[in-house]
């Protein structure tokens, strides 16, 4: 918290937090991730209306760099009542992610109504995707990406997500040369008419 800090080459697995931040819990810091491994860590919140965010990663108000980096098979130890970001969460800030992937993660909730963002979960701020796989992660909402946030996605596949590849809830998406691809509703929440191509989104 509140630190400048640069992770090369570590793998983060095992982590079992509270409420926030599986593996990785960040806040109102400058951190770079290079060829790290985030994986099989959990999250859990017990409380009758808790909530639990981030069971790979939790980030908030920071800058964070993730380059050549893998998000996997981090999960949601028990339902909170809400849950948000099964492999991240990202509130506020600028988060940039290049040349990784975020598979097989997964959030739960009590609710079929209560979880958001199997892979990522972005609130707020400015942040931008690029070269990265998003794929066979699981939630009820926005299984592979919740975006509330200003995100670019740039070179970025989101496929085989078990919902939601990628759901629009406010702010802005610019997609360029992506590919959307089998998952059960590609893109949801855009406020276009159906048949129209999104002004935003190109060569996807």
């Amino acid at each position: 918290t509140g630190n400048r800090c640069v992770v090369r080459g570590l793998t983060i697995s095992g982590g079992y937090a509270y409420g926030q931040g599986g593996g990785v819990y960040v806040n109102n810091a400058f951190v770079t991730f290079d060829d790290c491994v985030v994986a099989a860590n959990r999250v859990y919140n017990g409380d009758g209306w808790g909530q639990a965010y981030g069971a790979g990663l939790y980030v908030k108000d920071s800058q964070v760099t993730m380059t050549n980096c893998l998000v996997r098979n981090n999960r949601f130890a028990s339902a909170p009542f809400y849950g948000y970001g099964g492999g991240m969460y990202v509130s506020g800030g600028n988060l940039v992610v290049s040349h990784s992937a975020v598979v097989t993660n997964w959030v739960a909730g009590w609710y079929d109504n209560t979880s958001y963002g199997g892979g990522i979960y972005l609130a707020g701020g400015s942040h931008r995707i690029e070269n990265t796989l998003v794929a066979d992660n699981d939630g009820i909402y926005a299984d592979g990406i919740y975006v509330n946030a200003a995100v670019v996605v740039r070179h970025v596949t989101l496929a085989r997500n078990h919902g939601q590849g990628l759901l629009y809830a406010a702010g802005s998406v610019t997609a360029t040369n992506c590919i959307f691809w089998g998952n059960t509703d590609d893109l949801a929440g855009f406020p276009y008419n159906e048949g129209e191509l999104n002004p935003n989104f190109w060569y996807c």
